[in-house]
């Protein structure tokens, strides 16, 4: 195969996707076309039945007329053959009226004859339709269930998505959050190790401080502050002069 064989090939296969997916995209709404398609048609053929209906009974009412017709003359010949002689003979007018009257019976027997076929055509496919419409109504009724189930089933795996794919976006927006939080719960850990730091050291220089102090004190390096007896004895001092003079 050449190679403009093969991207004709190709092309023709990239188009028969494309329509199967346009295909499958619409598949309800094809669908509900279809059954719409198939009622219309179903409809038309209830229509035809009716016409071929009436046309049956108008060719009944045909055969009745006629047969009636045929009974009345043979009533009348019979009468004329009653006039017979024994040796089968009639007064001339009678005898071409007993002729006339067997050839009209012969005609509308051969007329009923026609009328009653044309009749029976219309009778068998009468039936014939009416079979076929019980047919088709029933494998209407049959798709249209079958097509209420499948859009059924499809609303169900529709809100099945929907809900997966809400799940899933909100198990991601959990998922952000939570390390979210940990971020923050790390931070906060951080911000409260600094302070402990800061504590401590304070705490250890102060200690250091009041340590040094206090040996300074103890060697006399640098005086303490005043005590009570201190403060006592400074001001007794003082009112010794006042006594003396």
């Amino acid at each position: 195969m050449g190679i403009f064989s093969k991207i004709i090939t190709a092309i023709r296969g990239g188009a028969t996707e494309v329509g199967e997916a346009i295909v499958d995209s619409q598949a309800m709404r094809i669908l509900d076309q279809e059954i719409r398609d198939a009622g219309e048609d179903l409809r038309l053929a209830k229509d035809e039945l009716t016409k071929l209906m009436a046309k049956r009974k108008l060719a009944d009412e045909d055969v009745r007329a006629l047969g009636s017709k045929v009974g009345e003359y043979e009533g009348y010949l019979g009468q004329v053959l009653a006039r017979e002689a024994p040796d089968g003979s009639l007064a001339a007018q009678d005898a071409q009226l007993r002729d006339e009257l067997a050839a009209k019976i012969a005609e509308l027997e051969g007329e009923l004859g026609q009328k009653q076929s044309l009749a029976q055509e219309f009778a068998q496919r009468e039936n014939s339709v009416k079979t076929a419409i019980r047919s088709a109504e029933g494998n209407l009724d049959k798709l249209k269930q079958r097509a209420s189930m499948v859009k059924a089933t499809d609303a169900v795996h529709k809100a099945q998505a929907q809900i997966a794919s809400s799940h899933s976006g909100a198990n991601a927006r959990m998922t952000t959050a939570m390390d979210s939080l940990a971020r923050l719960e790390q931070r906060q850990k951080e911000q409260s190790a600094r302070f402990d730091a800061a504590t401590q050291l304070e705490h250890e220089t102060q200690s250091s401080e009041r340590s040094l102090e206090d040996k300074l004190k103890a060697s006399g390096l640098i005086g303490s502050g005043p005590s009570s007896s201190d403060v006592l004895a400074r001001l007794r001092a003082k009112r010794l002069p006042d006594h003396s003079s």
